[in-house]
């Protein structure tokens, strides 16, 4: 393997591990389940985590350069878990890259979700959320002059 898939892998991990844990402080833990055909059995008393229950996205560049990215998001019982895994360039001095979830129906409407940490050449974002924001089923990552409530320069773009 090469080190970029190694290191897409590591992230891919972190991310899982995070989620996990951001799972479990929140009360919610994942419980086995055996899936038939059309049905799925569940510990009562413990919400499970299913695939319905993950979606992700691909980011592509929207500036007509090489970078690339992947989303997740996870809904469950009132709560949003999202995160990034970006492979970018380092931005110029003062800049910074910030993660928007956006909802384009029947009016336009984002929230940030932070700015992405560098690790290793890879930008990274994981953040947990205390609603759902239904709807909110666009990502875009922006290059920032100045972290505030307003996107600047589109990089990312993708859709859940």
């Amino acid at each position: 393997m090469n080190k970029f898939a190694i290191v897409v892998a590591a992230g891919i991990l972190v991310v899982i591990i995070a989620l996990a844990i951001i799972l479990n402080r929140a009360g919610m833990r994942t419980s086995p389940s055996t899936s038939t055909e059309n049905s799925t059995t569940e510990t009562v008393g413990e919400p499970s985590m299913t695939a319905n229950d993950i979606r992700e996205a691909t980011l592509t560049d929207v500036t007509g350069g090489s970078s690339t990215g992947t989303a997740t998001i996870v809904r469950k019982d009132g709560q949003l878990i999202h995160s990034v895994i970006a492979s970018l360039p380092t931005p110029r001095n003062g800049y910074v890259y910030e993660g928007w979830l956006v909802k384009e129906e029947p009016e336009l409407q984002f929230i940030s979700t932070g700015v992405l940490e560098e690790d290793e050449g890879q930008y990274t974002l994981a953040v947990g959320l205390y609603n759902e924001y239904t709807g909110y089923d666009k990502v875009v990552i922006t290059l920032e002059a100045e972290v505030d409530e307003t996107p600047e320069t589109h990089v990312l773009e993708g859709s859940f």
